[in-house]
């Protein structure tokens, strides 16, 4: 028996480089996923994106809710800007997926934490541990098979990309970590 999937339907905050990652996702799964609207302050911008994506674009938030019901909105700008967008999507009651980094520093990081104990859905995207060859690797670091793992290098990548990988190999979650460079 086969069972259908109901589409996904979501927005975007950005125009970049990594928002046309989820837009090539609607577009190669356009039965699985749909993008209702991109928000992008310029308007030329926009009318690109139209034009490649065939996608509506705004130039606010607020336009976007205006006009369409995303089940989420993807947030994919700069930290400095990415948490005005979450925070004005989480009080309106819209859940985010947002790019990494959510903003610039831990006061920013724990400005969002609020949002989300107040109920705000939140979802931060950090794509280096579901990449086939780290996941294989992160599985074999914590199957017991080599002990019980204490150290590890990542010079894979860097910044919280790195963070991400470190305690993932290391089989920790957000308990504080000795750290020695």
């Amino acid at each position: 028996m086969e069972t259908s999937k109901q589409k996904t339907v979501f927005g975007i905050v950005g125009g970049g480089w990594r928002a046309g990652f989820f837009l090539k996702i609607a577009q190669e799964l356009p039965d699985r996923f749909g993008v209702c609207g991109v928000v992008t302050r310029s308007a030329e911008k926009g009318q690109a994106l139209e034009r490649q994506w065939g996608v509506k674009t705004y130039r606010t938030v607020a336009e976007l809710l205006k006009q369409e019901s995303p089940g989420f909105v993807v947030v994919s700008v700069l930290r400095e800007v990415a948490p005005g967008f979450i925070e004005e999507l989480a009080k309106n009651g819209v859940p985010v997926l947002s790019e990494t980094p959510p903003c610039l520093d831990l006061d920013g990081l724990l400005r969002l934490n609020k949002l989300t104990e107040a109920g705000a859905k939140i979802q931060v995207a950090e794509q280096y541990p579901l990449q086939p060859l780290l996941s294989s690797q992160i599985a074999v670091a914590n199957s017991g098979m080599l002990g019980r793992i204490s150290e590890t290098q990542v010079t894979l990548c860097h910044d919280y990309h790195a963070v991400s990988l470190i305690r993932k190999l290391l089989g920790i979650g957000f308990e504080n970590a000795e750290i020695s460079a």
